[in-house]
């Protein structure tokens, strides 16, 4: 089991999984209610749009699916990385998702317009880790097998700083609900705790 996500009701649990699927669970009863196939290889990231009615999971098939967790369909297929994706975000407008992909791109993907994503040119090698601040979405943080934390803004996409102090790669990162901070974890055995200057 590789990841897992909180439904924003806090009634269900998603976990993916390198047998291939996904799973929605109910934290009430403990049941699996789906058991969600459809990746040709691992998931490695499942998480949840901000009404909880959708769900983004990817893998090592370098695809994004998105689906609708009422009926169990996925309408929209994120068609474009070379290499496998390794995290998914939603912003919090609801309509962005963010994938970060062994090729070292992040895309951006517009639900309201057709499969034809921004490409951000984020890592020297594997992008680990992609987020959006939760208040507003202002900002994305990355992480990446190259050692570097980077910040952009969601206005334009323009990398906005790089966060610079791990002696190996980074493998997750987050930034805090004000956007004051940034935490960021490695492969060195270290935490980081940046303070993100205005």
């Amino acid at each position: 089991v590789t990841d897992t996500d909180y439904n924003p009701t806090q009634s269900f649990i998603a976990s993916a999984s390198f047998d291939m699927t996904w799973r929605l669970w109910d934290l009430n009863t403990g049941s699996e209610l789906l058991l969600q196939e459809g990746h040709s290889r691992e998931v490695y990231c499942a998480t949840f749009h901000c009404d909880g009615s959708l769900l983004c999971s990817a893998g090592l098939d370098c695809i994004g699916m998105v689906w609708d967790i009422r009926s169990g369909k996925c309408p929209i297929l994120l068609n474009g990385h070379v290499k496998p994706i390794y995290s998914v975000d939603w912003s919090p407008n609801g309509y962005q998702i963010a994938t970060g992909s062994g090729d070292g791109t992040i895309k951006i993907w517009d639900l309201r317009k057709s499969n034809n994503p921004f490409t951000i040119l984020a890592h020297n090698n594997i992008v680990s880790s992609v987020s959006f601040d939760r208040a507003h979405g202002n900002l994305l943080t990355s992480s990446g097998y190259d050692g570097k934390v980077n910040v952009f803004s969601s206005d334009n996409w323009v990398k906005l700083k790089t966060l610079e102090g791990h002696t190996d790669k980074v493998l997750c990162s987050d930034i805090s609900k004000d956007t004051k901070f940034i935490v960021s974890s490695s492969w060195d055995r270290s935490i980081k705790l940046w303070k993100v200057d205005k």
